[in-house]
This record gives C-alpha cells, sequence and structure tokens, in this order.
C-alpha cells in the first residue's frame, strides 16, 4: 500500500540545518530500504522515540520501554469488560472477544524495546490477579484454558525535561 510502512525500522534520519526532513527505513519483512522525504516528520515510535530522536541529534527524548503481556483464553469469561477501578496494576482488565477472553497486561521494564519475551511467571500473576478480582480462572494459568499469548513493549517518557535540538 502506497505511504504506508507497517513493519519498519528507522535507519538514519535526513536533517537540513535544524529541519528534519525525512527518513531512511528499512522494510522489517523485506529487508528493503527506501527513502521518506516529508515537510513534517513526527516521531511516533513509541518505546523507539528516545532510539529515533538520537539519530536525529535531538537530546532529551528519554523513553523507559515496558514489556507486557496478554492472554487469551479459549473460552469467554464474561460478556462485558472488567477492569479493576484501581490506579494501573499488573493483570487488571478483562476483554471479551468473540468466544475468548483477553487478560492483561503486564509491565515488566526493559533496557531492549524489541523485547518479546513471555515469562510464565508473568503469565500465572496474571491468573492470580484475576482469582483475587472474582473472575474465574484455571488454578494455574499455564495449564489448560489458555489458549494463546502475546507480549508487545510500550513507552514512557522518562522525564519532562525539555526536548532540545543540537
Amino acid at each position: 500500500m502506497p505511504g504506508s510502512f507497517p513493519i519498519t525500522a528507522v535507519v538514519a534520519i535526513h536533517r537540513e540545518s535544524d529541519e528534519v526532513t525525512g527518513a531512511h527505513v528499512r522494510d522489517a519483512r523485506t529487508g528493503e530500504e527506501s527513502d521518506i522525504h516529508a515537510r513534517v516528520t513526527v516521531n511516533a515510535t513509541g518505546a523507539w522515540a528516545g532510539q529515533v530522536a538520537d539519530l536525529a541529534g535531538i537530546e532529551g527524548v528519554r523513553v523507559l520501554p515496558g514489556r507486557g503481556i496478554m492472554i487469551a483464553m479459549n473460552h469467554r469469561l464474561v460478556n462485558t469488560v472488567v477492569n479493576r477501578c484501581q490506579m494501573p496494576t499488573d493483570g487488571d482488565i478483562i476483554v471479551p472477544i468473540r468466544t475468548v477472553s483477553v487478560i492483561g497486561t503486564t509491565d515488566q521494564h526493559t533496557d531492549d524495546p524489541d523485547d518479546h519475551t513471555i515469562d510464565q511467571n508473568e503469565v500465572d500473576q496474571i491468573a492470580r490477579r484475576r482469582r483475587e478480582a472474582g473472575a474465574r480462572l484455571p488454578e494455574r494459568a499455564g495449564a489448560a484454558g489458555v489458549d494463546r499469548r502475546a507480549a508487545a513493549v510500550r513507552g514512557r517518557q522518562a522525564s519532562p525535561t525539555p526536548i532540545r535540538a543540537t
């Protein structure tokens, strides 16, 4: 699809003087590299925002990557979204999707935004949190009932330091 870059890594940032004019990117699936030129460039790279800002020579964008997992049960546990009304914690939401329920998430610090490991202890932790909230799950989440597991990394700004171009 022209203009769409769904799985693309930023390799370099194009600059003219103090302005970012585009990026050199690599398609993560094919390895094909290309240049993107733009009048306006937005760094909407989430957990990778600090790394991309570094490529542009912009200091002060500190991002703390947090890896989280979700589990999909092989059956539906609830008929509506259940969210624990409290400050965010691990395993605080159940979302029914068609015939299954997705339960999540965890939040573990990682130094690598590409870290998609799934630790069995996190799967078990989600199950414990659901039992605490009253949802009926198997005693061990890794046992029968867990259909799929997924991991993703999200980024949080490390501090509200003003951002300055160098």
